[in-house]
């Protein structure tokens, strides 16, 4: 049987593997699937993507772009909350660097 700890080496090399381009691309192909089923009106939280994991820039600049209720993950002690984002520029490191906001909890968010 694979560990947990196994799985998450085998992904974080098949990620660290791919190229910048095909990262970028691979993130068009998410935005455009995801702008596409997510209702406009529901809240929703999208993860910062850092180091070799998906870019999701362009996911959270399309929600704003269309007025989305959207947060990032917070680290708060052993909690992850849904903190609300009203801009890129609002975005701020956070724990384990990984950028975030310092904005109010988002109720009731669809995760992404």
């Amino acid at each position: 049987m694979t560990t947990k700890a196994e799985l998450r080496g085998h992904f974080r090399r098949a990620r660290a593997s791919r190229t910048p381009e095909q990262r970028l691309r691979a993130a068009q192909r998410i935005t455009a699937q995801l702008t596409a089923l997510v209702p406009k009106a529901a809240p929703t939280v999208v993860y910062v993507g850092i180091r070799h994991e998906l870019p999701t820039l362009s996911i959270i600049e399309a929600f704003l772009h269309r007025r989305q209720p959207l947060a990032v993950p917070r680290v708060e002690g052993h909690l992850l909350i849904p903190a609300r984002l009203h801009s890129v520029e609002d975005l701020t490191d956070g724990a384990f660097g990984v950028p975030t906001s310092t904005g109010m909890p988002l109720a009731s968010p669809q995760i992404c």
